[in-house]
């Protein structure tokens, strides 16, 4: 039978057998933790009541354990890097990419027989966590190098990792095969379960489709242990998708191409007054500039733009300029 320690700094699994004791001082067994050494007094109470009576294969004297989410990752669709390191944002994001989000877990306690799953949520709207499913702003429809339910080794893994960092109390040399999950969002699928070791990390990969993501705006994830219905925790890498843009070409008063004009980018804030927002140099040859990153696309933006010694040439668009979809 399987023991899991009461002890709130160690939790670790160990077998009832062997852990058994004896004492001159005390009339009833003792069960030692092989790892922490805390002791428990058992105490054999017989009664007569007639009962209906199951076996069990294991005994938590205290409550269940979890992994630790200890690190993650963006990546695109071939499993290349965007984060650049662990728990790195990934910004200006092409919706119509698909990508791949890795989890790194470790435990110093043995989590046995867990399935987890993903949830998502849209920071610039300050939405609630909801599950990753088959349509929606983040999907599961995404078409990547992962393969659903696929052994996920080392050599695959995105998320690097520290040991000493927070809740890092793992050696990063105790590997254990991680999973892959395409098409669906538990991991592993159902009835599967997934044991992490004591001592060791592992990592999760999710493929994930972002086409219905709003423009321009933030999410981030959670990792959810379904087995106890709990939340394991936020990733810190989250991913911005690409936002709105202004573009145009910088032409002289008879419509030729003129370009190296500085253009500078400005919002009517239709109260007398407007805010800058940026400037960029048209192109040498095409004269053509372009704004990105906008967060919306309200109709009220204009471009100044001007080039000296040219002769000087000075101009500006209308108050009017709607951003577009990248």
């Amino acid at each position: 039978m399987k023991v899991i320690c009461c002890n709130k700094k160690c939790r670790k699994e160990y077998s009832f057998e062997g852990s058994l004791y004896k004492s001159d001082k005390t009339n009833r067994p003792i069960l030692v933790c092989p790892h922490c050494r805390c002791k428990h007094l058992l105490e054999f109470i017989p009664f007569e009541q007639d009962l209906r009576l199951k076996n069990i294969r294991e005994l938590n004297l205290g409550p269940p354990a979890y992994v630790d989410l200890t690190a993650t990752r963006i990546a695109n669709d071939q499993r290349a890097d965007q984060s650049g390191a662990d728990d790195g944002d990934v910004t200006g994001w092409d919706k119509t990419a698909d990508f791949i989000l890795a989890i790194q877990i470790g435990t110093s306690k043995g989590v046995p027989d867990r399935r987890y799953k993903l949830r998502w949520r849209d920071v610039t709207d300050e939405g609630a966590f909801a599950d990753v499913g088959a349509a929606g702003e983040i999907s599961y429809n995404a078409a990547t190098v992962l393969v659903d339910g696929a052994t996920l080794g080392s050599g695959n893994k995105l998320c690097t990792g520290t040991p000493g960092e927070k809740k890092r109390v793992i050696l990063q040399t105790n590997w254990q095969d991680g999973m892959e999950s395409e098409g669906d969002n538990e991991l592993p699928d159902s009835p599967g379960l997934y044991s992490l070791a004591d001592e060791y990390y592992s990592e999760f990969q999710w493929a994930l489709d972002c086409n219905s993501a709003q423009t321009g705006h933030e999410y981030e994830f959670e990792l959810y242990e379904i087995t106890n219905g709990v939340s394991i925790g936020t990733c810190l890498a989250t991913i911005t998708m690409e936002g709105y843009k202004v573009e145009g070409i910088t032409k002289d008063k008879n419509g030729n191409v003129l370009g190296s004009c500085l253009c500078f980018l400005c919002k009517d804030n239709q109260d007398n007054s407007c805010s800058y927002i940026a400037y960029v140099l048209s192109d040498s040859v095409t004269g053509v500039y372009s704004f990105t990153g906008l967060s919306d696309n309200d109709l009220q933006y204009f471009v100044i733009s001007w080039k000296d010694n040219t002769p000087h040439v000075f101009d500006v668009t209308d108050h009017v300029l709607q951003p577009v979809e990248p």
